[in-house]
């Protein structure tokens, strides 16, 4: 009996379990007897947002998410599904934004037959209300109709409400060059502005948009940098029709240390007509700029300031010398706006090559040309247009016209006709061109190249 006990306390548990099993195994999918029903909804039904896209498996974003009792029948539910809205938006789903695992999960992503966009919450308005639908033609694989039909609403945007914020909550680093935004979801008017506020007090203003009174953006042009702000916006604070804010809403974000963040040109990327730029991560007190800059070997030239991206621009005069190792170096006198230096000099380094032809087109010996084509060239230098008609030279000689304010390193060559076919044609540009600077090209450019029909 002892022996026994333990055998008889086991079998009474297996039974145990087996009549506690009231969830329908898998079989029951595809049991014909089981009718079909939708079991959950994302959104849950007849809720109220703020909603997240969801996502399947797979990862890829599907705003509807359904899931019935049974192994449904594809082409029904898809054919069965409706998607509406109370402003009379005219949605429609078809096969290839329908995704289904198992039979039973489906994702829709339904599309907006008007504004020719896929339907997601961000697209809301406020109040908006949306209905979903499966008709009694939707059906399991077992051909059950769906009995009662389905229905569900939700409203995405139930309350008027801040939807995002840039930089967002935390954000670290926030460089000079970027815009502060605040996104809603109702239209405001300046009224709005009245409740918001930056703190410490950044100068500049809040602008509508003329295109979009849900997205504003804060217009400044110093940014200082290593400082926290944070921007609030008071409860209360209405929309256009009178919906208020149920609760304040505040966000902070810090700017970045003061630092170089790239430069123009790199090692073997310059030409002789190329400028110097320099980017910063935030707002330069520009009366230590000037004393701070140098260029080696020293060229003369002018140096522009846009406080509003942070950005320098070195413009040599008349141009970098041919062939020279150069070197730029910002030293530690230069500080932000608001009085950080750069915590150590900055160096960079290119070389210009020699006045030349750095592309042409057609190529050299090109073989068939189209008797269409545009001869064009570029230079490594801007040019002095005086010496462009002289030194261009085509051979067999062809009417048209020489184009240079293009750019101005550039010569486009335009015939007046077309070039014959089948035939060779030779271009020289000789050594009488000259850069703006005075340079002469080393040696005349010739090259030649073959129409086709």
């Amino acid at each position: 009996m002892r022996r026994g006990f333990p055998i008889f306390v086991i079998m009474v548990l297996v039974a145990q379990g087996c009549t506690d099993m009231s969830e329908p195994g898998v079989e029951s999918l595809e049991d014909p007897n089981i009718k079909p029903k939708v079991i959950s909804t994302y959104p849950p039904m007849n809720s109220q947002g703020p909603y997240v896209d969801v996502s399947d498996y797979r990862g890829n974003s599907y705003p509807i998410e359904i899931r019935f009792n049974k192994i449904m029948d594809r082409v029904s539910v898809v054919s069965g599904f409706s998607f509406t809205s109370s402003l009379n938006k005219k949605y429609i789903v078809d096969n290839d934004h329908v995704q289904t695992y198992g039979g039973d999960l489906y994702y829709f992503n339904p599309f907006d037959s008007v504004y020719w966009n896929y339907y997601s919450y961000s697209w809301a308005k406020l109040k908006e209300t949306f209905t979903l639908t499966f008709s009694s033609n939707t059906k399991d694989i077992n051909g059950n109709p769906l009995l009662p039909p389905f229905s569900t609403t939700f409203i995405p945007e139930p309350y008027f409400r801040i939807k995002r914020v840039f930089p967002s909550d935390g954000a670290v680093n926030f460089p000079a060059d970027y815009s502060i935004s605040i996104s809603l979801n109702s239209p405001i008017d300046h009224t709005f502005f009245d409740y918001i506020s930056i703190n410490p007090l950044l100068e500049g203003q809040w602008i509508i948009p003329s295109h979009d009174s849900m997205n504003i953006n804060y217009d400044y042009n110093i940014l200082p940098a290593n400082q926290t702000y944070t921007i609030t916006v008071r409860e209360g604070a209405p929309d256009k029709y009178g919906n208020q804010l149920t609760s304040s809403f505040s966000s902070s974000f810090s700017t970045t240390n003061f630092f170089i963040i790239d430069s123009y040109p790199e090692v073997n990327n310059a030409f002789i007509n190329s400028m110097v730029r320099i980017w910063f991560s935030a707002s330069m007190d520009t009366s230590t700029l000037r004393r701070s800059f140098n260029i080696i070997p020293n060229i003369e030239g002018t140096l522009d300031i846009n406080e509003r991206l942070s950005i320098i621009t070195f413009h040599p005069e008349p141009e970098l010398l041919p062939n020279t190792y150069y070197t730029v170096i910002i030293d530690t006198s230069l500080k932000s706006a608001n009085g950080y230096h750069l915590s150590e000099p900055y160096t960079f380094t290119f070389n210009t090559p020699v006045f030349t032809v750095c592309f042409q087109n057609p190529n050299a010996f090109n073989a068939n040309v189209s008797v269409t084509s545009i001869i064009t060239l570029r230079f490594t230098a801007d040019l002095d247009t005086n010496t462009i008609r002289s030194a261009f030279n085509i051979d067999p000689q062809v009417t048209g016209s020489l184009w240079y304010e293009y750019h101005e390193d550039y010569i486009l060559f335009h015939p007046k006709y077309k070039f014959d076919s089948y035939t060779t044609y030779t271009v020289t540009i000789d050594s009488t061109l000259r850069s703006i600077g005075g340079l002469h090209l080393p040696k005349p450019h010739i090259f030649s190249f073959a129409t086709s029909y």
